[in-house]
C-alpha cells in the first residue's frame, strides 16, 4: 500500500491563461473498492479502476491493476503498462526499483530498463543501490551506473567521496575503489 503523503502538491490555478497541475489525490471508491484520483472538490478526475493507487511523484503516479504495478501520467494515461510485481517510489533521479517474478532491476518513469531485471535483491543505499545475484553483492550509483560488479560476500562503504569500500571475497577482506 502506498504512503499517503500529499503535502506540497499544487492546486489547479491559471497564470496568464495557462493551467497548472491540479492537486489530485488517490481515493478509494467505497462501492467497489477500486482506487482513482479526486480533485480538491472530491470529484474523480481519474476514474477508480485501480486495485491500488499512490500519490503523484511529480507528473507520475504508481498504480496497481490486479496484481501488477505500472505508472500513469498526470492525465491518467499509462506511461508504463502494469507489468511489475513490485514498483518502489521513484528516486530524485526519477528511477525506481521494480521486480518481475523474483528478479529485481531499475526503471525510469517511462519504463525504460536502466539496470536489467536479473538481481535477487536490489536495495537502496545512501550512495546508490546494493544488488545481490547468486549470493554475491555489487553496487550501482543513483543513476544506474555499475560501481562494483556482484562478486563480493560483503560490501561496506568506507569513503563515499573517493568511492572506497571494504569488501570480502573468497573469505578475504580488502579495499576496492568504485569503477
Amino acid at each position: 500500500i502506498c504512503a499517503q503523503n500529499w503535502e506540497g502538491l499544487p492546486n489547479l490555478k491559471e497564470i496568464k491563461g495557462k493551467k497548472l497541475l491540479e492537486k489530485i489525490e488517490p481515493k478509494k471508491n467505497e462501492k467497489d473498492g477500486r482506487w482513482g484520483y479526486v480533485n480538491p472538490e472530491g470529484k474523480y478526475t481519474i476514474k477508480p479502476i485501480f486495485t491500488d493507487a499512490c500519490p503523484y511523484e511529480g507528473n507520475v503516479a504508481r498504480v496497481r491493476l490486479d496484481s501488477l504495478w505500472g505508472v500513469i501520467s498526470n492525465k491518467g494515461l499509462f506511461q508504463v503498462y502494469p507489468m511489475f510485481k513490485s514498483l518502489e517510489r521513484f528516486s530524485s533521479d526519477s528511477l525506481a526499483v521494480c521486480s518481475v517474478g523474483k528478479k529485481y532491476g531499475l526503471i525510469d518513469v517511462e519504463g525504460k530498463v536502466i539496470v536489467e531485471i536479473v538481481y535477487d535483491s536490489f536495495e537502496y543505499a545512501d550512495y546508490g543501490y546494493i544488488v545481490a545475484k547468486d549470493g554475491l553483492l555489487g553496487t550501482y550509483d543513483h543513476t544506474g551506473n555499475v560501481l562494483l560488479q556482484p562478486q563480493f560476500e560483503h560490501i561496506e562503504l568506507l569513503d563515499r567521496a573517493n568511492g572506497v569500500s571494504q569488501v570480502k571475497k573468497d573469505g578475504k577482506w580488502g579495499l576496492v575503489k568504485d569503477g
